[in-house]
């Protein structure tokens, strides 16, 4: 199975995306920095804002439980969408607007297909109409029993 209690922590400093990458290159983002603090955040598109970026996990084992986190801010409430494998929606919610950092964490099972030990992660972030920012993206397996 995975390293028992693989601990994945993104900070994004020194503009380290931490193998991250964007999942289409319509829904564009950036890490900035702000004089103190490395953190992502996405590209307006018309009005539109939507961080979209996928990471894939080798040595998975289907059925494990893992936790996804993140600090997110955003001046209005707005949509977060994880897919996993084959991109099949794991989980939908709406997050608060917040002026200052918030963090989300939720847990999920680990999902393969074809290959059967590699899972792809995807996170979806859209806002209608305002920027949307997220730092400290951890994704974390639970130790094996």
């Amino acid at each position: 199975g995975v390293k028992a209690g693989l601990d994945d922590l993104t900070t994004f400093d020194n503009y380290d995306w931490n193998h991250w990458v964007v999942a289409h290159s319509a829904y564009l983002s950036k890490i900035s920095f702000t004089g103190h603090d490395y953190f992502v955040e996405a590209l307006p598109n018309g009005p539109q804002h939507m961080i979209y970026i996928m990471k894939t996990y080798q040595h998975m084992t289907a059925g494990e439980r893992f936790n996804i986190s993140f600090d997110h801010r955003s001046n209005a409430d707005f949509d977060y969408k994880l897919y996993l494998e084959d991109l099949k929606m794991e989980f939908i919610t709406t997050l608060p607007a917040s002026p200052s950092w918030n963090n989300h964490s939720h847990d999920f099972f680990v999902k393969t297909s074809a290959t059967p030990t590699v899972m792809r992660v995807v996170i979806s972030l859209f806002s209608q109409a305002h920027s949307i920012f997220i730092d400290n993206l951890r994704v974390k397996f639970y130790p094996s029993i």
